[in-house]
């Protein structure tokens, strides 16, 4: 189905209103410019040069670059490049860095979301007079009016669905945010764009780490991560070998262990203190529980069953959901949040996520994202985990 024939979602009070749409020079982020004038609204194009491969150099243009400055041209709007490398490093990079040495595996699309890209964007529009701002992730904004919060529901297009993505963002971010592919599937945004002439519209995907150009683990070489040698051992302690360093592995993996045990191994567990890699077979390698930390809420912390996240590529699994603390470090510095405080259903800062089947081992350090239905009601960074019997 072609979108322009979609109904279209309910547009800001003004027909003219401006909007700042985060401007990748993919088709997503394109086709989003195409349908947000297609609804009336005036579109500025923001770039955003997260790395050094954006930029480009002083006699040639990036390609991202110029890839939205032709979409920018094509549509008729206007285009800003904002160089924010100094606070992607910040944000993203360095915890980045830090997490992998400490043994944990992040989650940085999800932490560039709440702490660079989205504030980033809301600043941009602060400066160009924008009321709103937009990007071409799939997942649509909804308001609980009794509540007067904002949260985020599933996209239509299930396989290409960002909600767990986008878990952290705060109130003040949902409220001012758009999302025009929502609606849509992967296969229609692409046919529109190729209907529209949209320039980028055969563009491929863009990889998952943008600053990573090869593989992680000599990025973090690179980055001064150095090996540090130490036993891969057993859930029982029994030392079956040796690694490199800690940070050439991460929870879950099955190849390149190092180790012949004549079947399937799995990573389980990083002791950095210890500098231990532990392995088990896929029997001994589902999760019951796990504990997650710093949790945001955009709609009350779930009383009944839920489903729940806790990678971006798996399905929602059915848990119960316990609160454990009221620690709200997430939110401490977003005055709109706090019109729920008062509420302990908003005050969980720490729960237990238990799970009713065993699940695929997930890494502390992972996003962990919760959902009523359709609807993303929160989400937090993985804490703890633990083994099923």
């Amino acid at each position: 189905m072609n979108p322009s024939r979609r109904k279209k979602p309910k547009t800001l009070n003004s027909s003219k209103a401006h909007i700042a749409l985060g401007l990748s020079g993919g088709v997503d982020s394109a086709t989003s410019a195409a349908l947000l004038l297609s609804q009336g609204y005036r579109v500025t194009g923001v770039t955003c040069v997260f790395n050094d491969a954006d930029a480009g150099t002083a006699s040639e243009k990036s390609s991202t670059i110029a890839a939205a400055e032709s979409v920018c041209r094509a549509l008729g709007i206007d285009h800003v490049v904002y160089d924010v490398r100094e606070v992607f490093r910040e944000q993203v990079i360095d915890p980045f860095i830090t997490d992998c040495a400490r043994g944990l595996t992040p989650a940085p699309c999800v932490t560039c979301n709440r702490f660079c890209k989205i504030p980033v964007l809301c600043q941009a529009a602060d400066e160009l007079g924008c009321e709103k701002i937009a990007t071409g992730h799939y997942a649509r904004v909804v308001e609980d009016t009794a509540l007067h919060r904002f949260a985020l529901k599933r996209a239509l297009d299930e396989a290409k669905d960002q909600t767990y993505m986008l878990s952290l963002l705060t109130q003040d971010q949902l409220s001012r945010l758009v999302l025009p592919l929502g609606g849509y599937t992967k296969q229609e945004v692409r046919q529109y764009a190729l209907d529209q002439g949209i320039p980028v519209a055969k563009r491929p995907e863009s990889q998952d780490l943008c600053f990573v150009a090869g593989d992680y683990r000599d990025f973090l070489v690179e980055q001064g991560i150095t090996d540090d040698p130490g036993p891969i051992m057993m859930r029982d302690g029994e030392v079956v070998g040796t690694h490199h360093g800690i940070h050439h592995f991460t929870l879950g993996q099955r190849k390149g262990l190092g180790v012949a045990m004549g079947e399937p191994y799995f990573v389980v567990d990083k002791d950095a203190q210890a500098k231990s890699v532990t392995i088990a077979p896929k029997d001994r390698a589902f999760i019951s529980t796990v504990e997650v930390r710093d949790l945001n809420w955009m709609l009350p912390c779930p009383s009944a069953p839920c489903s729940v996240k806790i990678r971006y590529r798996s399905k929602p699994a059915l848990a119960h959901v316990i609160p454990l603390g009221t620690d709200r470090s997430l939110e401490t510095d977003h005055s709109s949040d706090h019109q729920a405080d008062g509420n302990p259903s908003f005050a969980a800062g720490r729960v237990r996520v238990e799970f009713f089947e065993p699940q695929t081992l997930t890494a502390p350090g992972q996003c962990c994202a919760f959902y009523q239905g359709s609807v993303l009601v929160g989400g937090g960074i993985i804490d703890t985990v633990t083994f099923s019997a």
